[in-house]
């Protein structure tokens, strides 16, 4: 089979005269920017009444494809009148119909490699009832039986035309999708690089580029009011971005201030328990008074008193100094995490403390009521 060969000139038409007696409206329906909408038989005539001469005395493809190749003419006028805004000139005309000719005349001749061979490849395996990639093995293959042997759905002549029809249509598939891309880009190429050469169609290309950056500027400016409708207002943006400007205070920070606030309370808890200690033997008036909150609890508030004063301000400092300690122990956990885990170390830290503790005021106890290790009073 011949294809047109890729060193064809275009014709040199002396007609450059335009069509000023049709009316855009009677090419086709347009819509506002120009694309065609509708092409009715009537409105197809006039817009091949456009060329300067007839059909046939252009690049002709095979006799099966002459219908096809008239209709992508009119259709290929029609549009081009429509992104130009008026109709087209003779040499517009004839270059766009001679053009689109070169493309039928290479397209045409799709279905036939396809359907030829798609014949080809069946007939080839038409004994051995091969397929596309697969050929059956006759001890596990009967092709008498459809589907297999055991249980089979036809038998006989039918099961074998069955057979033969899946084959055929196998290949055609393959073969179609194969065939079909490589003769449609061949074609539109032949096309897209003879319109683009053509010094006849430079209002055409024009014509077709603006209205391109029409179609690309009315995307951008629906694609920027979707944005500005997406956009917070400026006082919503101003009490946001004040939000994340102003210092937000630690988790830990709340839990720390209420220990404080209840610390004085606890403290003059302990402070007013000593007025009904009538076992002391120091006078109410040598007694520890409440020390205020501001002020360090391991700063004695008396210097004088007994001895048994002194011991009590000792056992009250060495408590508080661990009551400090705890305290920003907790504090510097707090920081870390919001939880805190024990662990087996801490507790027995913890009841060691406390045991010593439990000790020493029982010792204290003892000294104070005069009682020895014997449980005798001095």
């Amino acid at each position: 089979m011949a294809y047109p060969s890729g060193g064809w000139d275009p014709p040199s038409d002396s007609n450059s005269g335009d069509n000023g007696g049709l009316d855009l409206s009677a090419l086709g329906a347009f819509s506002p920017n120009g694309q065609l909408l509708r092409l009715t038989p009537e409105q197809r005539e006039r817009s091949l009444g456009q060329l300067s001469k007839p059909l046939s005395e252009f690049p002709q493809p095979p006799f099966w494809f002459r219908e096809k190749q008239k209709h992508a003419i009119a259709l290929t006028l029609a549009q081009a009148a429509g992104a130009a805004g008026r109709p087209l000139t003779t040499d517009e005309a004839d270059a766009l119909a001679y053009h689109r000719s070169r493309e039928s005349s290479v397209l045409a001749w799709r279905t036939p490699v396809w359907h030829g061979s798609t014949l080809y490849f069946t007939w080839r395996g038409l004994r051995t009832f091969r397929f596309p990639f697969y050929t059956p093995k006759p001890a596990s293959f009967n092709p008498h039986h459809f589907p297999n042997a055991s249980r089979p759905i036809l038998s006989g002549r039918p099961a074998m035309l069955l057979w033969q029809f899946l084959r055929i249509n196998a290949y055609s598939f393959i073969i179609f999708g194969v065939t079909t891309p490589i003769f449609v880009s061949v074609a539109s190429s032949t096309y897209l690089v003879g319109v683009a050469q053509d010094p006849r169609l430079q209002d055409i290309r024009r014509a077709l580029l603006e209205r391109q950056r029409q179609e690309v500027a009315k995307l951008h400016g629906a694609g920027a009011a979707t944005r500005t409708n997406a956009t917070p207002s400026s006082t919503d943006s101003d009490r946001l971005e004040q939000q994340r400007q102003q210092p937000q205070p630690p988790r830990w920070s709340q839990g720390t201030s209420e220990q404080w606030q209840r610390r004085p309370q606890a403290e003059s808890l302990e402070d007013d328990s000593s007025i009904f200690d009538d076992a002391s033997p120091v006078a109410p008036s040598e007694r520890r008074s409440p020390q205020p909150s501001g002020i360090s609890s391991n700063q004695p508030t008396n210097k004088g008193g007994s001895s048994w004063d002194r011991l009590r301000q000792r056992s009250r400092s060495s408590e508080d100094a661990w009551d400090q300690e705890g305290q920003a122990q907790g504090e510097s956990r707090g920081q870390r995490s919001d939880q805190y885990t024990y662990s087996q170390a801490d507790e027995e830290k913890a009841y060691a403390k406390e045991k010593a503790q439990k000790e020493f005021d029982a010792m204290l106890e003892r000294e104070r009521q005069g009682v020895g290790e014997s449980g005798r009073r001095f």
